[in-house]
């Protein structure tokens, strides 16, 4: 029997390879002693048909864990172990757990399309092609699990039942903030909900305890997209765009943060058009002289107009986002191609 459990929301593949193995050590093997875990990055194939030939007198199944075979395992060894899972030799009544994380999920799209065309063996790579003769029969398993970042609903939901496990509450706009600040990254959505559910003591979650205690992870990133968009770097800009989007940054997160920026450059463009300085903007828009010195820069490229039609642009994909099906990446794109 064997699993593959993939993708790149590694929080839940790792509780469900957790779930298995418990219940293998519950039901078949309390001692552990049938339980193997081996490494791809540093295992040998030698290594797992030996952990998986070895037989127990005492228990009638074992249960052999492979992690980041596909990932950081060598070529040879992806053959060799390719080679004995198809191999008479190979004993299928014990249980095999093959586990990737989330860079595999890019490996897979390329290799999928290679296999849709029946040329998988033919790799442009010698790793790509090792890699190409495990994944397609790892794929072709009864039990392949891949799991995707959460998003939307299914994120809310998510959020919902795992405060629910910790004994904690929380209100609806909190769940709100949390899904923009930190999008589908459930390691860091559960360390901040433990820290939340602390902080609280058994009394609700509300927002404002989101905002002053959870900082957005991407803000790094997100201010140099705004730079981007700022100078009208279309092209930095849609990459950026692109990168936090994968990254299970929230779409309003980041339209917040382009709302934010734009309307800085509008506020500073109307104070030098009636007269301002950078001197006296500091003190009346009391912006930190960095931020107010790269605004100035960055509004030579605008009139006033211009920046109220972006702005209300802006508020246009706000509401698509809302209440629309349509892909924010493409909301995104046609946005970012206007701004020239």
């Amino acid at each position: 029997m064997i699993f593959f459990l993939h993708g790149a929301d590694t929080f839940r593949s790792r509780q469900k390879l957790h779930e298995v193995k418990e219940k293998f050590v519950r039901e078949v093997d309390p001692a552990r002693t049938n339980l193997v875990v081996l490494d791809g990055a540093t295992m040998k194939s030698e290594d797992f048909r030996n952990a998986v030939s070895a037989m127990s007198m005492f228990v009638r199944k074992r249960m052999v864990v492979v992690e980041r075979l596909l990932e950081h395992g060598k070529k040879d060894v992806q053959e060799g172990v390719a080679e004995y899972l198809e191999s008479k030799e190979f004993p299928d009544e014990h249980i095999i757990i093959f586990w990737e994380g989330k860079s595999t999920e890019s490996k897979n799209h390329r290799i999928k399309k290679i296999v849709s065309k029946k040329r998988g063996l033919a790799a442009s790579s010698k790793q790509q092609a090792a890699t190409v003769a495990l994944l397609p029969l790892l794929l072709r398993q009864k039990y392949v699990q891949e799991f995707t970042l959460l998003s939307g609903i299914q994120l809310v939901q998510w959020i919902q039942a795992h405060i629910k496990e910790v004994d904690g509450t929380i209100e609806t706009k909190a769940i709100d903030e949390l899904v923009m600040r930190i999008g589908g990254d459930l390691w860091r959505m559960d360390q901040e909900i433990q820290k939340l559910v602390a902080y609280r003591n058994k009394e609700r979650i509300t927002s404002a305890d989101v905002q002053e205690h959870v900082h957005g992870m991407f803000e790094e990133k997100i201010f140099a997209l705004c730079d981007a968009l700022g100078t009208q770097e279309r092209g930095r800009a849609l990459t950026l765009i692109r990168a936090e989007l994968t990254h299970g940054v929230h779409p309003l997160y980041l339209l917040t943060m382009m709302v934010r920026h734009f309307r800085i450059l509008l506020m500073v463009r109307e104070g030098l058009d009636t007269g301002g300085t950078e001197k006296s903007l500091a003190t009346t828009l009391a912006l930190h002289p960095f931020v107010l010195g790269k605004a100035v820069r960055q509004v030579a490229l605008y009139t006033r107009e211009r920046l109220r039609a972006i702005y209300g642009r802006l508020f246009v994909i706000e509401r698509k986002l809302k209440t629309t099906p349509e892909d924010p990446e493409a909301l995104f794109t046609a946005f970012v191609a206007g701004l020239v």
